[in-house]
């Protein structure tokens, strides 16, 4: 935990603050957010709510991107894309050790791949992996990304312009096996972790 100094007394959310973030950083930090919430749903556990907030951030940043996407000095897009973040992030602990963030955390820093960017190349493959072992998740997620979760995700990061396709940055196997060689056993295969870095290539 940060010392007390360090932490804020307040934080601010002005979207009049944020329409000079660069349009790749703010668009795949959205996605991100979409990440939180979605790993804050599949989370193990009762957290109810955390899961209504998130469900209501991923009613709200698709259209919150979207919008600053089509006029990136729309203020209030951006102000509606800090709110819809913050809804989808008070479970901080948990949603951080979710799948798809820590895919993306072995990939991300080894190989050039922003944060967030991360999410937009994995967080489909993760949904369809989760989704048929978590049924009652994913029923939450479709209250709020519609009956096809990862479709719907896929979609908007397509409309959005940003990376899809894990082979844009040529990893090879071998680097696919290093990434998920930690990871293996907890719970979930070498193979099945392969098998979402591959459907992302």
């Amino acid at each position: 935990m940060a010392a007390r100094e360090l932490r804020p007394a307040a934080v601010f959310y002005d979207g009049t603050l944020a329409v000079d973030t660069p349009m790749d950083l703010w668009l795949s930090t959205g996605v991100r957010a979409v990440d939180h919430a979605v790993e804050t749903i599949f989370a193990e556990g009762e957290h109810p709510l955390p899961d209504a907030t998130a469900a209501e951030s991923l009613r709200r940043m698709p259209k919150a991107l979207l919008a600053a996407k089509a006029d990136p000095r729309n203020a209030e897009a951006r102000g509606e894309g800090q709110i819809a973040a913050w809804l989808s992030y008070l479970l901080p602990g948990p949603a951080a050790r979710g799948l798809s963030h820590t895919l993306g955390k072995r990939i991300g820093s080894r190989h050039g791949i922003p944060h967030g960017v991360t999410s937009c190349l994995l967080l489909p493959h993760v949904i369809r992996f989760l989704g048929p072992r978590k049924p009652e998740a994913l029923e939450r997620l479709r209250a709020g990304l519609g009956p096809d979760p990862a479709a719907a995700i896929a979609d908007l990061v397509a409309r959005l312009g940003l990376p899809q396709h894990l082979s844009q940055w040529k990893l090879t196997e071998s680097d696919l096996q290093e990434a998920v060689a930690p990871l293996a056993g907890k719970p979930y295969s070498a193979e099945e972790l392969l098998g979402i870095m591959r459907a992302s290539l």
